[in-house]
This record gives C-alpha cells, sequence and structure tokens, in this order.
C-alpha cells in the first residue's frame, strides 16, 4: 500500500497538506496542518499539529508557548476546536510524567467571545514526579487558547506538549 501525500506549501516552519487545507494566519510559528477537502473555503475543515514547551522551577503554573517563549496558539474566528494534548515533563534528577487532557474551545466572532466548552479530561499516565496536573484556558484578550503545567516545590521541570488540534468553522 502506498501512501500518496499532497503537500501544499513546504516551508521552513510549516508544512500544510492535503486539499482544502489552510496556515492559520494568527501563528506564525511552526504548524503542520492537513486536510482531505473543505465545505466552503480553505481551512473550515482540518487538523493541526503544534509542539509548544516551557520550564517550571517550582509549584507555578508554567505558561506553554509554541516558541518556548512567548508565541501563542492564537484561534481563529468563528470556528469550533477539539484539541488532545500529550505532556511529557521531565525534571533535572531523571523523573518523568506523562499525561493526555482532551478539551473543547470555541470563538465567534473576535477575540473576546472565545470560551471553552464541555469538560475537559485529564488522564495521568505516569508521574514520577509527583506534579499531576496541566491546566488550560483561554484569553479573551488575544483569542487565545493557554496551555500551563503544574510544577512541583523545589523542582526544575523541562515540559513539552503535542497539541493536536481538530478545526471547524462556519
Amino acid at each position: 500500500m502506498a501512501l500518496n501525500i499532497k503537500i501544499k506549501n513546504l516551508d521552513a516552519q510549516n508544512i500544510i497538506g492535503g486539499n482544502g487545507s489552510s496556515k492559520n494566519p494568527n501563528i506564525s510559528d511552526n504548524q503542520f496542518i492537513f486536510s482531505n477537502g473543505n465545505f466552503a473555503t480553505d481551512g473550515d475543515a482540518q487538523t493541526s499539529l503544534f509542539l509548544v514547551r516551557g520550564y517550571s522551577t517550582g509549584t507555578e503554573q508554567a505558561e506553554l508557548y509554541l516558541d518556548g517563549v512567548s508565541s501563542k496558539l492564537v484561534l481563529r474566528n468563528n470556528t469550533s476546536y477539539f484539541f488532545t494534548v500529550r505532556l511529557l515533563g521531565r525534571a533535572s534528577n531523571g523523573d518523568s510524567v506523562a499525561m493526555t487532557v482532551d478539551g473543547a474551545a470555541k470563538r465567534g466572532v473576535n477575540a473576546s467571545t472565545v470560551r471553552l466548552i464541555g469538560k475537559p479530561h485529564n488522564r495521568i499516565i505516569y508521574d514520577e514526579i509527583g506534579v499531576g496536573d496541566m491546566q488550560f484556558d483561554v484569553s479573551i484578550a488575544n483569542g487565545a487558547l493557554r496551555f500551563y503545567a503544574v510544577g512541583k516545590t523545589g523542582t526544575n521541570i523541562r515540559w513539552l506538549g503535542r497539541v493536536e488540534l481538530s478545526e471547524l468553522s462556519f
């Protein structure tokens, strides 16, 4: 069985594949986007993959960013989202934590209409660090979906999350 993937656009930061896919203009950092068609316009029915990362040094919530520093996952107008985050943390002593979080959000006509919908589900796969939590919210200031890893007292942790984002616009 052959795998046939049509790449629509390929550059140093983005891979856009499949008929009907479209880069989110609100996000400049790495995107892997694919679709198998659309309803009316490119990008109205697609899935995107992103990596978010961050660092915690204590019990504070460490926000995870697309570039590890400040770039946020800003959602498109008039779109509903289902997301899955596979989060991996590794402490400076080698201990690890792995968890999966599922949730949903939607954004209306502008950033102030963004909100979480439904009840999120957090599944801890393994936690030898003892943190056991990931949180997320939305920002009405810019319409972004934000992810936070919760650290542990006296523990330095690097965090990496793979965000799969299904997007449906109408």
